[in-house]
């Protein structure tokens, strides 16, 4: 079976969804999640043009428009989700960084 990616965009990749440590590891991994689905969306893409310049039935090639689509859908809301964590925590991040420890929701006797 041929390689679905000419050789000159082959590339490896392993994706580990581990949870994260810290803000910074979970804001951090969501950027490199959006890049990655980013550049998915971008190798579909040429691989369509390749079936339009083959002139593969459009019923075909439309599903990897699609699949590029909901690619970039994905990178979006990678994207989305670091920005509304870092939004709904900044003022929790300003304290700590102020020195001052959150212990969350734990009540004391």
């Amino acid at each position: 079976m041929p390689s679905p990616l000419p050789r000159r965009q082959r590339s490896h990749y392993q994706v580990v969804f581990e949870p994260p440590e810290s803000d910074a590891e979970f804001i951090s991994t969501c950027l490199g999640i959006a890049h990655l689905l980013a550049a998915l969306a971008d190798l579909a893409e040429d691989y369509r043009d390749d079936l339009i310049a083959r002139q593969m039935p459009a019923p075909v090639v439309a599903q990897w428009t699609v699949a590029a689509e909901a690619l970039r859908d994905g990178a979006a809301n990678a994207r989305r989700a670091a920005a509304t964590f870092a939004d709904i925590f900044e003022e929790s991040r300003e304290i700590a960084a102020r020195g001052i420890r959150i212990l969350g929701g734990r009540r004391t006797a």
